[in-house]
């Protein structure tokens, strides 16, 4: 496996509206053809027809302009810092458990939606253990539960 790219201006991220509302999936951005793509997963799928995709910048590049090709209406470059809930977090996430293992969390006055399983969480132990950088999120899921 490649060495993961890491520092400012290394990662991006990129949202885009496909007009093709009945497209399930982009099927050029599924299996195999993630290497084409510089290892840049789909990380969430919203529903009608929204994608959002984190990676490498070049492999947002070259999303972006297949997305084109495949009719998208739009393609919006995030401002993040970081390809959050990929394996391009494994760098942070060593030295981010230590810090993680230190902090108290205290039982929350309303649960936490947790983007890891869309579920309601109160328990301390339980979210720290959500706090997982690059597993992808469920945002929709979250969204379309309690909302």
């Amino acid at each position: 496996m490649a060495p993961t790219p890491s520092g400012p201006g290394t990662t991006s991220a990129a949202a885009f509206l496909l007009i093709l509302r009945w497209l399930a999936f982009p099927s050029w951005l599924s299996g195999s053809s993630y290497a084409v793509f510089d290892r840049t997963p789909l990380v969430f799928v919203p529903p009608q027809g929204n994608y959002a995709i984190s990676g490498g910048v070049k492999g947002i590049e070259v999303v972006e302009a297949k997305a084109k090709f495949f009719k998208a209406r739009m393609t919006v470059r995030l401002a993040l810092a970081g390809a959050l809930h990929t394996s391009f977090m494994q760098p942070a996430v060593s030295r981010l458990e230590p810090a993680l293992a230190a902090t108290e969390i205290r039982t929350p006055r309303i649960p936490v939606i947790s983007n890891v399983d869309a579920q309601p969480h109160s328990d301390p132990d339980t979210i720290k253990l959500q706090a997982d950088f690059s597993a992808a999120g469920n945002l929709s899921g979250a969204m379309g539960n309690h909302c």
